[in-house]
């Protein structure tokens, strides 16, 4: 039976459409030390990256400083690290020439004007014109620098024309800070680029500090290896933007169970190889686990960058009571099998690293990711005795809860969360469900210990 399932859901599992975006971004703080207990102590700078500026013209410089003693003397600087994103026709650039200087100068006052010293080297890079290299990018020196003592240095980011560059938390205390500034450009040249650019008119003294996404990885002599950390998650399949959920609320007469997976890597490195995905149900009941999905491919020599996540669109597993399709596995063969609501949906990763990308995962400890399914028409009920008159039903621009005054009134969706709540009902309340997407919802009325729910249909 396991050999069906997994069958069934291969095709429609492989041709589901992917999307990739920035979730709530990883917390990097402003330099490597401290994330998620992964020692990243041998980079030097920023790594916030929490929003940016895209107004720079060709020759535009922006700087990190290295105070002397900030990296040990005698390891060497080989690699740095920014953000790239070309997005035609605002951020076209494609063009960077990377310099390292001794001896930078800050002037003392604001805008604390760089002057960035004696240059040592440049270097070359660019990108193909596109979105593929998109995201933090690091860049290797051709020829590593060994760091000196007594000696302060400067890597310079020089920009080949119009280009976007990341920027971090605004942070007051950055104002005057060594190792974000920017060189004088042709279009703001009385303002340091890490103040926000949303109004050029705003005196420089107000604009928020914030720090660029710059950092320099130096060598001690310790290996360095990529870490990433592929971490599973399973998403609202209500939404159109990947929401993790814990639990989801069901209805066993609806016409099927529907689910989207994704991918998260919260490492401090880019992924680069195939994700294979598990997925399935378990029941204390159940005679077995009930696998849909078994190393089933979800990418294919494909990267995840760092705090980014991967997710398919919704997909159904299986079919309910109030749904027929021969291709799918139904309820009741699962009943059969011992299954009942709650149960347990469960989503497991694993992976192919990438022939020639050197790297290791952070933590093996977090590849499977459980939650809770529950029926949808017991929702943390106690008692449901009363009648509750709800209509029209179905219901398009809004709904009318006769006989709720005083009461406290609830809808939840079908994952068994709340979209909308009333705290004090009028006697016939009538709510604007407008907003709320097609679907199943319940609404549930509570007047002191008296408990009345009823579904009611959402279309457009």
């Amino acid at each position: 039976m396991k050999k069906l399932f997994t069958f069934l859901m291969l095709a429609a599992f492989v041709a589901m459409g992917f999307a990739q975006e920035k979730m709530s971004p990883i917390d990097h703080g402003h330099y490597f030390g401290n994330l998620s207990g992964i020692d990243r102590s041998n980079w030097y700078g920023s790594a916030d990256w929490e929003s940016g500026f895209a107004g720079t013209t060709a020759g535009d410089v922006y700087y990190l400083v290295i105070d002397t003693n900030a990296v040990p003397v005698g390891s060497t600087l080989e690699r740095v690290y920014f953000i790239h994103y070309y997005n035609a026709p605002q951020c076209t650039n494609t063009q960077y020439t990377i310099h390292l200087y001794r001896n930078p100068t800050i002037a003392t006052e604001s805008p604390y004007a760089l002057t960035p010293g004696e240059e040592i080297f440049s270097q070359q890079v660019s990108f193909q014109p596109g979105t593929a290299d998109n995201g933090d990018v690091r860049v290797d020196f051709n020829t590593p620098y060994t760091v000196v003592a007594g000696e302060a240095l400067c890597i310079g980011i020089e920009v080949g024309g119009k280009a976007y560059i990341g920027l971090g938390t605004a942070n007051e205390e950055l104002a005057s800070h060594n190792y974000a500034r920017f060189q004088v450009g042709s279009q703001y040249p009385d303002l340091a680029l890490h103040y926000v650019f949303g109004d050029e008119d705003l005196p420089a003294e107000e604009y928020e500090p914030m720090p660029y996404v710059l950092a320099v990885y130096y060598n001690d002599g310790e290996a360095y290896v990529n870490q990433f950390d592929l971490v599973p998650a399973i998403l609202d399949p209500e939404e159109d933007d990947p929401v993790r959920i814990t639990t989801m609320a069901v209805d066993p007469d609806g016409e099927a169970f529907y689910c989207s997976l994704g991918v998260t890597n919260n490492g401090i490195d880019m992924f680069k190889g195939d994700v294979l995905m598990d997925a399935y149900i378990s029941c204390p009941g159940a005679s077995e686990d009930v696998y849909f999905l078994q190393a089933d491919t979800f990418l294919t020599e494909d990267s995840i960058q760092s705090g980014y996540i991967r997710y398919s669109q919704p997909f159904a597993l299986f079919t309910f009571n109030g749904g027929s399709d021969p291709d799918y596995t139904s309820w009741a063969e699962l009943e059969e099998l011992g299954f009942s609501l709650p149960f347990e949906f469960c989503t497991r990763v694993s992976y192919n690293v990438q022939p020639g990308y050197e790297c290791m995962e952070a933590n093996s400890e977090n590849n499977t990711v459980c939650i809770t399914v529950t029926d949808l028409n017991v929702i943390n009920i106690t008692e449901n005795t009363n009648m509750l008159n709800v209509s029209p039903n179905p219901a398009s621009t809004y709904i009318k809860v006769e006989n709720a005054a005083g009461s406290q009134i609830f809808v939840y969706n079908i994952a068994g969360q709340e979209v909308m709540s009333v705290e004090s009902a009028e006697a016939n309340e009538t709510l604007n469900v407008s907003d709320l997407t097609a679907g199943l919802y319940i609404v549930r009325v509570v007047n002191g210990n008296e408990v009345s729910t009823a579904k009611v249909s959402i279309v457009r």
